[in-house]
């Protein structure tokens, strides 16, 4: 059953970045959450909550914010997880966006709005400035 996960979940990620937008979007969720090396056996759990695959210590692990029940995900399996939902696979404590996604979104839509308002002021001095010919 492991190995058929591990395989599935591969796949999916040989997938995923071949996608264009996968690459920024594995630098945001890197620079937001933590990840660490830690020792194993300072853990209950021993399988990945996402991937149910067994932990090492050679494998590169990240705790998320809100969530009290320690690191208990691959790096890797967390990412993946968080691509398409908001919130923790074993407690479903929400997940906050990181800063600069928050950011960039309130940045843009202000400054389409600017944009917006600029080139219709602008559209209006040309159409005036035909009519006065």
């Amino acid at each position: 059953m492991k190995t058929e996960m591990t395989m599935a979940f591969w796949l999916l990620s040989q997938r995923l970045t071949q996608s264009s937008w996968w690459p920024g979007a594995l630098r945001l969720l890197n620079r937001s959450n933590k990840t660490m090396q830690v020792p194993v056996e300072k853990y209950v759990v021993f399988d990945c909550i996402v991937c149910l695959c067994e932990m090492s210590q050679e494998d590169e692990y990240r705790q998320l914010p809100n969530c009290n029940h320690g690191i208990q995900f691959h790096a890797h399996c967390i990412d993946a997880w968080l691509r398409n939902h908001s919130n923790c696979p074993m407690c479903r404590s929400s997940v906050p966006l990181p800063l600069s996604r928050r950011l960039k979104a309130y940045v843009f839509q202000h400054l389409l709005e600017d944009v917006i308002s600029y080139c219709n002021s602008s559209l209006d001095n040309v159409a005036s400035s035909i009519v006065n010919c």
